[in-house]
């Protein structure tokens, strides 16, 4: 029997007595209790020593349920981690489910809270925890999840050159002509799960003026354009282009004759494992400057002179442990016409270029470049010059080892022209000025939803009164210190851009010398 002179639970109520070895007492408030136990004989005599016990009564705690959803590795980008440990509740758990919000049938995690879970395809999803405990409650909660294409770094690898026959026949690409190129399944591309693929796109020798438009075979060609061409020259323009379901894409040149080369650079994909050191998410971590060989960043001091290679030693705030680094690289000072290539590492001369250029031409474009031992290394071929380069973002499997925001899945767009200053599309009509900003809304048009956290644009200069350079960046967030294209007087061209997404949705183009007309072509976005 329970018996302590009058307050054997702590809460000065009668003592329970009981003939068996368990009894039951309600507590009146909550706090913590000291309870005594003393045991009797049938005849009433006490057995030597009592025994005390320590209690504390608390208010019933609810049933919260709490998901969490994030990037399983090393699996496919469209593959999730299930996490529902996190759950509170005073009952023991009876049984945690999933619906994942793809139509797909609840997954029963049992008592685990853990599973995996693989979607169809490329979006955003809700998924529905629902929880049940030993106490017969029942709660649910839900999260947003959006899942994409991760990034491949490849090559760079030659898959197209008109001049000879790779990739398409050995003949210039004529006026009107669509060029219809194989991507997947080709040297190396695998042939199923890629979204959209990255390459150098350059234009050899046009015999006119003329303008290049890179779109998703099997779609109707849209007004976009990627490269702009003046006769005789060579001009390279990163492209990203969407892959149709039978692996092509396509290329179509306005007017005269050109040569056309295809290097890819790497390419979107929903299958291949995101793995350290290979498949990654893109991380946006720019524009900032981390080489320049005028004045030493990053870098030896001096010009690239013919066959000379410039070493960049990566900033040490995660582009070191990226896999490859997304740069805008600028030539300035050539002595002579040559080209710019990334060093395969084994001191051989590239057997592709990055960037091409003529004696006293400032020029750039963007590179995805492999980043090894956490340095990027470029190789020029003629004469001798000075490279600059900022990041605009870098590739990332494990954000843990790349500080910052973690990296985001991509969905490939056809190209949507969102500015364009000639007619009025997308700003009002009319050049834009000197040391001009022009805010470009492109979350939420042409296919780009709300929540974009960075958008891929191809942005285009046209005809400027006066030598000048363009600068995209987003809305809202400081002028940086780097130029996206840089432009002679009454040249037209282009270059690829990422650009982070201000907080209204917006992207900023600013103008610094003369007047300038503007023309963006967006090819795609990424989400959070």
């Amino acid at each position: 029997m329970l018996e302590d002179l009058g307050n054997p639970h702590g809460d000065g109520s009668d003592p329970a007595v009981s003939a068996t070895p368990s009894v039951t007492h309600t507590y009146a408030a909550i706090g913590p209790y000291t309870v005594t136990v003393t045991a009797t004989t049938a005849t009433g005599a006490s057995i030597a020593g009592s025994n005390k016990a320590y209690v504390t009564v608390a208010a019933d705690a609810p049933l919260v349920p709490a998901l969490s959803l994030g990037q399983a590795y090393p699996h496919s980008s469209l593959t999730v981690q299930t996490d529902a440990t996190k759950t509170t509740d005073d009952w023991s758990i009876a049984d945690y489910s999933v619906d994942y919000g793809d139509g797909t049938p609840a997954a029963d995690l049992g008592t685990s809270g853990y599973a995996g879970h693989t979607y169809p395809k490329p979006g955003t999803y809700t998924a529905t925890l629902t929880v049940k405990d030993d106490g017969r409650n029942t709660a649910t909660t839900t999260q947003q999840i959006t899942v994409g294409s991760a990034f491949v770094p490849f090559g760079p690898t030659r898959i197209l050159d008109t001049r000879n026959g790779t990739g398409a026949a050995k003949a210039k690409v004529g006026p009107g002509a669509v060029l219809r190129l194989k991507v997947a399944g080709v040297k190396g591309v695998p042939a199923t799960g890629v979204t959209a693929v990255t390459l150098n796109l350059t234009g050899v020798n046009a015999s006119t003026s003329t303008v290049i438009t890179a779109y998703p075979d099997g779609t109707t060609r849209p007004t976009a354009s990627n490269l702009n061409l003046v006769p005789g020259q060579v001009t390279p323009n990163l492209v990203t282009v969407p892959v149709s379901p039978g692996g092509y894409a396509d290329r179509y040149n306005h007017s005269g004759s050109v040569d056309l080369v295809g290097d890819v650079e790497g390419y979107y994909s929903t299958t291949a494992a995101v793995t350290l050191g290979g498949t990654g998410f893109v991380q946006e971590s720019g524009p900032a400057r981390v080489l320049d060989t005028r004045n030493g960043t990053g870098t030896v001091k001096g010009k690239a002179g013919p066959g000379g290679l410039v070493t960049l030693t990566l900033p040490d705030d995660g582009s070191r442990n990226a896999s490859a680094v997304l740069l805008n690289v600028t030539e300035t000072h050539a002595s002579a016409s040559s080209w710019v290539g990334l060093e395969p590492g084994s001191g051989d001369v590239p057997t592709s270029s990055v960037l091409n250029f003529t004696a006293g031409q400032t020029s750039a474009n963007l590179v995805v470049a492999p980043v090894s031992n956490g340095q990027v290394q470029f190789y020029n071929r003629n004469g001798s010059v000075d490279l600059i380069a900022d990041i605009e973002g870098r590739v990332v499997s494990d954000p843990t080892t790349s500080p910052g925001a973690p990296g985001s899945p991509y969905f490939p767009v056809s190209p949507t022209r969102v500015v364009d200053t000639r007619t009025g599309t997308g700003a009002a009509q009319g050049a834009l000025g000197a040391k001009s900003k022009l805010s470009v809304k492109v979350a939420g048009t042409g296919g780009v939803p709300a929540g974009a956290k960075a958008v891929l644009v191809n942005l285009t200069g046209v005809k400027p009164t006066t030598s000048t350079w363009l600068s995209a960046y987003a809305d809202g967030s400081a002028l940086p210190g780097s130029s996206t294209l840089n432009l002679a007087t009454g040249a037209t061209r282009a270059n690829l851009a990422l650009v982070p997404v201000g907080s209204d949705g917006s992207i900023d183009i600013y103008n610094n010398s003369g007047s300038v007309n503007v023309v963006a072509d967006v090819e795609g976005f990424y989400l959070p």
